[in-house]
């Protein structure tokens, strides 16, 4: 199990730093709350506290009794509503929740029978108070439709404020003040086994009671600074790399990092503005950059809980590492996949191939789903078992292919495989080899409400293209790649929309090799040749076109593997089981020397087009 995998089934995340307490709340008959403590302390104070609560179909109802030994001290002269009644005893009753809709309610009675709401809706809720030997009480009654439920709870606290004895207690424990809903306990509008089964997912075999139901509880309850996902590297550069990665709930984070071998750390926080660190993400990425050329770094995360008293460090007893790429580095290695759709099974077994482990870095070539349906999507769907055998040390280059814009999650690509740019393209250059991540966007035309408009997309990613290969780094490479998902194969729209984005950009200095996917079949166009060359006809493959540059498309199977040397680029396709399906050499006037086709004897699919 990884190290910071929670618990199977449902988990709950947790904002509390404290003691999580609930408590049933039955209809008609009273539970009573008597474990009302001293603020911080969590002592016995001189004036004890004590709750009956029971509900209705539309009323919750509490009635509090607040014991003083010495019934002169009570001071009652708060019998206005308002912000008044903080001049004299009362008593505080808190609801809200972190998540997973945040919201806070406050209401306050005093002892001389003022009210405080903090939405000022003084005609909705009543409250009677009353004194005797004993002390002072308050019976109150607060309509449901006031409160907020998830799963068939709310968070709760009841508070209670002794000017005489300057006494403060709680029920919940808190950390520093009485507004902390990641601190509250928890009211139960059912029976324990009834919460139980909502909150996990998993019904108690035997009747729980209050002390059964917390302690059970707590093995479900996972820390909100605790890492679920990642982390993942991407962007690799040679002056920069991002490091992403997911918490159970909302939490500050921090990157620290430094050169390997050296002692003191840097940091970055993933969102500090305006003096203060954001705390209320899930996911968080880190662009690093001012680093140095193929240099080695270790980094870890620190994460911090809402309230700032915890901090979690993972790895915990270690660090991770990168290399950053080397624009003068001789040979290296890379691979490539594309429509796994995830199909994780066959995703494992491509990234525990001998050759990728050996890999300088990964492309996620598009279609690693076939919905954007959720952030969860993306990490069971290839993220997590890519962060297991390969991320956490080597980067990832992500690709969009089409399918990455079905879905209602789809925009969610460009916050989760976020490039500095804040485009879905862009360069980088490692060896000789100058690199191009490419997005042609869907596989259909755009449509008339305007949901997709990838052709202006495309019109602006030329505009990018041109200065690109005008760049130092593109021309004075041996070899240029692009990664496309729609490869140009046929004269059908997906084809023809990678083709308006390449057509006339590389006159003066053309491609080499053109890696894509998106078939669901592996085949190869040779320079010049306008066929293809493929182990079985492929129905769509007609008005295949002429092209300068060598195009291979990968399988749903298979992953292509590429050394680069400064005289060559050695490209090998292997399937799954490490058979080799093809492999080809590129010279760097983009022929080809010593090819070798294990599929069957190249077809012919149509005519030439230019």
């Amino acid at each position: 199990m990884k190290e910071h995998s929670p618990l199977p089934g449902r988990t709950i995340v947790s904002y509390s730093t404290k003691q999580y307490k609930a408590l049933a709340v039955p209809v008609r008959k009273p539970t009573v709350i008597r474990d009302i403590l001293l603020y911080k302390t969590e002592k016995t104070p001189e004036g004890k506290t004590e709750a009956r609560l029971r509900r209705d179909a539309t009323n919750l109802y509490l009635e509090v009794s607040c014991f003083e030994p010495d019934p002169s001290l009570i001071r009652a002269e708060n019998k206005a509503d308002g912000m008044g009644i903080w001049k004299g005893d009362l008593i505080e009753i808190f609801f809200g929740a972190v998540e997973p809709v945040p919201w806070l309610l406050q209401l306050a009675v005093g002892a001389g029978g003022g009210r405080f709401d903090s939405r000022g809706q003084y005609g909705l809720w009543e409250a009677k108070t009353s004194r005797d030997s004993a002390g002072w009480h308050a019976k109150i009654r607060i309509p449901l439709r006031l409160l907020r439920l998830h799963n068939l709870s709310t968070g709760f606290n009841l508070c209670r404020q002794s000017m005489a004895r300057r006494e403060l207690s709680s029920w919940a424990e808190l950390e520093g003040k009485f507004h902390e809903p990641e601190n509250f306990g928890e009211l139960l509008f059912c029976d324990y086994n009834t919460a139980f089964f909502a909150k996990t997912g998993f019904p108690s075999a035997k009747k729980m009671t209050r002390t059964s139901f917390e302690t059970e509880i707590k093995r479900y309850l996972v820390p909100a600074e605790r890492v679920v996902h990642g982390p993942f590297l991407s962007n690799p550069a040679p002056d920069a790399m991002t490091v992403s990665w997911e918490t159970a709930g909302m939490a500050g984070a921090v990157l620290e990092y430094k050169k390997k071998g050296s002692k003191e750390w840097g940091s970055q926080p993933v969102e500090h503005k305006n003096g203060i660190l954001r705390r209320n993400e899930r996911f968080h990425i880190v662009h690093l950059s001012g680093l140095e050329k193929g240099t080695a770094y270790e980094y870890r995360l620190v994460n911090w809980a809402p309230l700032l008293t915890k901090r979690e460090v993972y790895p915990a007893r270690r660090s991770c590492s990168f290399r950053t790429l080397d624009p003068e580095k001789k040979n290296f290695s890379f691979a490539v996949c594309s429509d796994i759709h995830s199909d994780t099974h066959v995703l494992k077994k491509l990234m525990e191939l001998p050759g990728v482990r050996q890999t300088d870095f990964f492309v996620d070539l598009g279609d690693m789903l076939s919905c954007m349906c959720g952030p969860e999507a993306l990490y069971e769907g290839f993220l997590d078992i890519q962060t297991e055998l390969y991320a956490k040390e080597k980067p990832l280059v992500f690709v969009r292919g089409n399918h990455e814009q079905i879905g209602i999650f789809a925009a969610d690509f460009c916050r989760r495989m976020n490039h500095p740019s804040g485009n879905t393209y862009y360069a980088f250059r490692h060896g000789k080899v100058c690199f191009l991540a490419l997005d042609a966007g869907n596989d259909h035309p755009d449509d008339t409400d305007g949901i997709y408009q990838n052709t202006a997309m495309i019109a602006e990613e030329r505009k990018w293209l041109r200065k690109v290969v005008k760049s130092e780094p593109y021309r004075t490479a041996a070899f240029r790649i692009a990664f496309l998902h729609m490869p140009p194969y046929n004269g059908e729209y997906d084809s023809r929309a990678g083709l308006s984005l390449l057509d006339g950009v590389f006159q003066n200095a053309p491609i080499h090799l053109l890696i894509g996917g998106h078939v669901h079949h592996y085949f190869r166009i040779d320079p010049f040749s306008g066929e293809c060359s493929a182990e079985e006809k492929i129905p769509r493959m007609k008005d295949t076109p002429v092209l300068p540059f060598t195009v291979v498309a990968n399988d749903t199977d298979t992953t292509v593997l590429v050394k680069a040397s400064p005289d060559t680029l050695e490209v090998q396709v292997i399937d799954v089981d490490g058979k080799t399906v093809d492999s080809l050499t590129i010279l760097p006037d983009a022929r080809l020397a010593g090819c070798k086709n294990s599929r069957k004897e190249s077809k012919k699919n149509g005519k030439r087009t230019t």
